[in-house]
Formats: structure tokens, C-alpha cells, sequence
């Protein structure tokens, strides 16, 4: 019965290298926090530009210094994704 639910959610994690198979949920944590909660900070200031830099920076060394996809292609793009 449980690995029918576990299965049922392996597109959530497929594609991760399985120490890192909570990285879906990071994504969804950066792309919150850049779009969601950045608008609070300072509305229309360098503060708010400067802090939505420094959340993609980090965003960025995050994924090139742990490399979560199985694929190696999947990580160069996901760098590339960051750094744009």
C-alpha cells in the first residue's frame, strides 16, 4: 500500500540524485521567495534588487557546489537557469 504512494509521487523526485530528493521543495522555496515574498523588501529600492541578487546568488552556489540531478546536463542547466 505505501509504495503505491510513494510512487505516485516519484515525479516529484525522479530526476535528484537520491541523497538530494528534497530538492523539488528548495525550488519551490526560491522561486517563492523570489517572487512572492521579495515584494515586501523595500518596494522599488536597490535593497530590493540587492536582496533578490543575493537570494539568486545563492540559489546558484547552492545547486553548482551540490549538483542534485542525476543527469549532468540537467545541473549545467539548472546553473545556467540561476545565473541568467
Amino acid at each position: 500500500y505505501r509504495d503505491k504512494e510513494v510512487n505516485s509521487l516519484k515525479f516529484l523526485y525522479d530526476s535528484f540524485h537520491p541523497k538530494y530528493y528534497y530538492f523539488e521543495v528548495v525550488e519551490c522555496a526560491r522561486k517563492l521567495l523570489l517572487t512572492g515574498f521579495i515584494v515586501f523588501i523595500a518596494p522599488g529600492s536597490i535593497l530590493q534588487v540587492a536582496c533578490g541578487l543575493m537570494l539568486s546568488l545563492c540559489a546558484l552556489n547552492l545547486y553548482s557546489f551540490t549538483q542534485p540531478y542525476l543527469q549532468p546536463d540537467a545541473s549545467y542547466l539548472a546553473m545556467f537557469a540561476h545565473f541568467q
